[in-house]
């Protein structure tokens, strides 16, 4: 009975996610040929979110630590466990662009948009990877925000527990001088897990910690950087699931 439950919710939230993007559809093409409304996506994108979220029946909490304004220039870092995690940090009223795998962009009609709009790579080939950086540094000087999953994708082999982060995001953020904001993402591994088709309700919530700054970081910095930002989303996770905290520690001890 609980799965049949589980396979109706299922139904009802991917055909309402699909109306939804269809109905916001025309807007997005609009602004793939007309880039000064480009500057509009963050709106779209927002309204997208908080239409099909309320839609759904999930209730979304947004907890800043430190508020600053949603027109400070910016780079988001969140943890990466489920495919829900780009719908959640739409939530945010923020003029960003995400970069993500490139797989994405062969999903129909939206891997359309999110290929123009948004920043795609391919992570097992180099010269994808370095062409999607310097994608993200024209985006950057262009004063666009951006969103990256440090871990490079889905990685986790034991949620809530992260994958080692690679050093993207954090280069970026210091050459060009950017502050990261890291982002906890607790409850998306647990709503739609990586290994299974099966939606599960619960409640969202989305941390937004306080921005760190980067003026006087170089290069060298890069790996105490990502132990940082690494550690304040993992304890925020440790905090929602001291259970699985202790089950790490015990692992890796």
């Amino acid at each position: 009975m609980k799965n049949f439950l589980k396979w109706i919710y299922t139904i009802y939230a991917a055909i309402t996610f699909v109306l939804v993007f269809l109905c916001i559809y025309p807007f997005f093409l609009i602004m793939i040929f007309i880039k000064p409304l480009q500057g509009y996506l963050h709106f779209i994108n927002h309204m997208w979110a908080r239409t099909w979220f309320t839609i759904v029946g999930m209730p979304v909490k947004v907890v800043y630590e430190k508020k600053f304004s949603s027109k400070k220039q910016v780079i988001f870092v969140a943890n990466h466990f489920s495919y829900m995690d780009i719908a959640l940090m739409t939530w945010l009223f923020n003029n960003f662009i995400f970069m993500g795998k490139s797989s994405i962009a062969r999903v129909p009609l939206f891997g359309y948009m999110f290929r123009k709009l948004h920043i795609t790579v391919d992570r097992s080939r180099a010269k994808d990877r370095y062409a999607a950086y310097r994608k993200g540094l024209e985006k950057i000087k262009e004063g666009k925000s951006l969103a990256i999953f440090p871990e490079g994708g889905i990685k986790a082999k034991n949620p809530p527990q992260m994958a080692m982060f690679k050093d993207g995001a954090f280069r970026l953020a210091i050459e060009q001088n950017v502050a990261l904001v890291p982002v906890t993402l607790p409850y998306n591994w647990l709503v739609l897990p990586d290994d299974q088709f099966l939606l599960s309700w619960h409640s969202q919530k989305m941390i937004v910690h306080e921005p760190i700054e980067t003026h006087d970081l170089t290069e060298k910095d890069i790996p105490e950087l990502k132990k940082r930002v690494y550690s304040i989303i993992q304890n925020k996770l440790d905090e929602h699931f001291p259970a699985y905290a202790i089950e790490s520690e015990t692992v890796n001890a």
